[in-house]
């Protein structure tokens, strides 16, 4: 229809009103009546095919383009439910697979615990390397509601490394078992949010760029973990075994670190703004260039520990345990600076 687009033009419609103007005004002009009376007649018969036709086509126009939209609308809601609709079936696909997945993993991990001992193996068997890949494996394919399921089925049959054997939380004592299937495991830059793996044995394990966040980690051995770059933001670390771990440029944002030990641990570049390290163990910790700003350290022991480059802005340092004082610009950067200074032996 672009050769009507003419009709719609402003300067046509402003045309006719100023030859509707002009006609009128030369038809009162005149002095004979009878003349007046026939150009008017002959005006108005030339102009109201013009109007009406004009009109016409704009009320069909107008019509055309309302119909236009109302398809162009119900497009769109077919679209959308169509989208709706597979967004659903590939949903449905993905529970169904994660289902198949979870029940090949407990058959498998049945028929090693059953048939080949697996709890009884010893930890670097053929049957236990078997175990942790398959949990490696399944770990990373599945939602958090899953993992968690897994989780759970392993400290079930007693393959996470500790058990339980009183019923006081303030006073939980932890037993090491001989095996756990997380030690050691492979699960770097894997999808790991709000995982409950408290109490999990995972010495040694690569989680390097995995995502952590909202993960509760108490009581877990994390000992010699590698996490450089992992993301905890959030995660519940409460007397959580970080001996000689690597968290280097990790994402530690507001994690709770409640009587965590951290011993000897590569924090160097890590993000630990607003985090809570009360009554925690830092001891010879490194934290060249970590950012603690706003970070809670009270009571915390910090002996030997290295904070070249530190950023230590609105820190609580009250009760600190240091093997020296920090530097004058870094004191002044903290909110509360009252440690306490204990020489090494």
């Amino acid at each position: 229809m672009s050769q009507f687009k003419f009709f719609k033009s402003p300067w046509l419609w402003g045309l006719i009103g100023l030859l509707c103007v002009c006609g009128g005004r030369m038809i009162y002009q005149l002095d004979d009546r009878e003349q007046r009376e026939e150009i008017r007649e002959w005006t108005i018969g030339l102009l109201f095919p013009i109007v009406v036709g004009v009109g016409g086509y704009w009320l069909n126009q107008q019509s055309e383009e309302r119909a236009n939209a109302e398809q162009e609308q119900a497009q769109r809601e077919a679209k959308k439910e169509r989208e709706s609709r597979e967004k659903l079936a590939k949903q449905e696909r993905e529970e169904q697979r994660e289902q198949a997945d979870l029940k090949y993993y407990f058959d498998r991990i049945s028929t090693l615990v059953v048939e080949n001992k697996l709890a009884q193996t010893e930890q670097e068997s053929e049957t236990y390397h078997i175990a942790r890949a398959l949990t490696a494996n399944i770990l990373r394919e599945l939602s958090t509601e899953r993992m968690n399921q897994v989780m759970f089925f392993l400290r079930s049959l007693k393959l996470t490394g500790y058990v339980e054997h009183t019923d006081s939380e303030e006073d939980i004592q932890l037993e090491a078992t001989t095996l756990s299937v997380l030690k050691g495991i492979e699960l770097n830059d894997a999808e790991l949010e709000n995982l409950n793996a408290a109490r999990g044995n995972f010495e040694g394990a690569n989680l390097q760029g995995a995502n952590l966040q909202g993960a509760n980690l108490t009581r877990a051995n994390l000992t010699r973990a590698k996490l450089d770059k992992a993301n905890l933001e959030r995660a519940n670390l409460w007397y959580t075994k970080l001996c000689d771990s690597y968290l280097r440029e990790a994402n530690l944002i507001g994690v709770t670190f409640w009587k965590t030990n951290l011993n000897r641990a590569r924090l160097g570049q890590a993000n630990l703004t607003g985090a809570n390290l009360t009554n925690s163990n830092l001891e010879r910790a490194i934290l060249i260039g970590a950012n603690l700003e706003r970070a809670n350290l009270t009571e915390t022991n910090l002996k030997g520990a290295s904070f070249e480059g530190a950023n230590l802005t609105e820190a609580n340092l009250n009760k600190t345990k240091l093997s020296v004082h920090l530097s004058e610009k870094q004191q002044k950067q903290c909110a509360v600076y009252d440690p306490i200074i204990i020489q090494n032996n």
